[in-house]
């Protein structure tokens, strides 16, 4: 049964765990812990010992737990990703409100975000951790995004479905990816509510000239 956490936003989770945090179950606070460490160093700069510290639990109850570090990592992977399947089911309909609900969903979960950096740096195409659940969660964007564009939400942009969801993804998902080419062209901050204002402002734009060329073609 996977383990369930109540949230995955760690922005504010100390990085000394109070004793109530303590008092969870060992599991939750290793995963706890072990996505803290994931998400800051990357695999293969995170030691086991760091993620037990954190966790205040012995390393053998890791391993009890878990098996070896790469388990650990997969089960962190898969349980953020299955967490935020939720996410698509309540994303708006509406082209410009969708793009901006899915500005927002990352920009509120840096964490996240650079769990994602890291992971593009240290993962190979045929060794993706998770990638059964995983794969579920991406399989279930490109339904969502067939049937937006069955139902005239979404403009069709060529015959491949999966190529309009990648193109939704670049235009939410770059510039928080990449916040120094933001300060470099903007001269702006990526965490700057202004900017994020702003930059939804700009998709709400796209989104009407992607509607009216979809009216169009039809």
């Amino acid at each position: 049964m996977p383990l369930k956490l109540n949230s995955f936003n760690l922005g504010a989770f100390p990085a000394s765990l109070s004793m109530k945090a303590v008092a969870k179950p060992a599991p939750e606070r290793i995963l706890r812990a072990a996505f803290r460490e994931f998400e800051r160093r990357g695999f293969a700069g995170t030691r086991v010992e760091s993620i037990a510290r954190r966790a205040r639990v012995i390393k053998q109850l890791l391993y009890y737990y878990f098996g070896n570090k790469q388990k650990l990592y997969e089960q962190v992977a898969s349980t953020i990703h299955k967490e935020r399947e939720v996410s698509i089911h309540d994303a708006p309909d509406v082209l410009a409100d969708n793009l901006e609900y899915w500005l927002k969903q990352p920009a509120s979960d840096p964490d996240y975000l650079r769990f994602l950096m890291w992971e593009r740096l240290e993962v190979t195409r045929s060794n993706i951790p998770g990638e059964m659940s995983r794969l579920h969660f991406w399989q279930e964007s490109l339904r969502q995004a067939v049937a937006d564009q069955g139902k005239g939400l979404w403009p069709r942009m060529g015959p491949d479905a999966s190529q309009t969801l990648l193109s939704r993804l670049g235009l939410v998902m770059f510039p928080l990816a990449f916040p120094h080419w933001v300060k470099l062209m903007a001269k702006q901050d990526t965490t700057d509510p202004e900017f994020l204002a702003q930059r939804a402002e700009h998709l709400r734009v796209v989104a009407e000239l992607l509607t009216a060329s979809g009216a169009r073609k039809r």
